[in-house]
């Protein structure tokens, strides 16, 4: 069976206890038979390098996606009622490298893509319970901006990349790793050439 390698991705490294918080996601992910990859993985004191370090911090990083067969990105709201924005490249780079596998009919195993998002509520709702929109009916809001009009949790790219390229997932981490070994149980990692 195929050793299954995800990285970790979401908001949660701006934790005050992100490296004991990281360490307790990475235990349950080998609980689960998974290797986890972390960006705190890459030997990088985060909290006291400077900006001269952040292009060695986004190379680590890009280098971990590379390696890792999945991604489980936590989306829920950070800072408003979007998921952070590097966890959203972190998706996005994900499916980007799927969709260049399609177009290039490339035999390389796909990457698989697993959110989760523990806030239920659709994305019309979390935008009123911000205080953007005053009424559920309303289209547009304070800043003068279409609301979305999809029943979705997160924005539709993020959203539908994960529901066709592995699952998107209302229920936490956990679960994400459930489903993980689920598909790899069925044979979902094997190396086969992208559709």
């Amino acid at each position: 069976m195929k050793q299954v390698s995800v990285y970790l991705a979401g908001p949660d490294i701006f934790r005050n206890d992100a490296v004991e918080f990281a360490e307790e996601q990475k235990a349950i992910c080998r609980g689960y038979g998974l290797e986890p990859q972390h960006p705190f993985d890459n030997n990088l004191e985060i909290k006291e390098l400077g900006p001269e370090f952040r292009a060695d911090i986004y190379a680590a990083d890009i280098k971990q996606m590379i390696a890792c067969d999945a991604i489980i990105a936590n989306v829920n709201s950070f800072r408003g009622v979007e998921p952070d924005g590097g966890t959203a490249f972190e998706v996005g780079w994900f499916a980007g490298f799927n969709a260049a596998l399609r177009v290039l009919k490339a035999a390389y195993p796909q990457k698989r893509i697993y959110c989760f998002c523990d806030d239920t509520l659709e994305y019309r709702e979390r935008v009123l319970r911000a205080g953007y929109i005053t009424d559920m009916k309303q289209d547009i809001d304070k800043d003068g901006l279409t609301i979305s009009i999809f029943d979705m949790n997160v924005n539709l790219m993020i959203q539908v990349a994960a529901e066709e390229e592995g699952a998107f997932l209302m229920n936490g981490f956990e679960d994400c790793l459930k489903r993980i070994v689920a598909d790899r149980d069925a044979g979902l990692f094997e190396d086969k050439a992208a559709a």
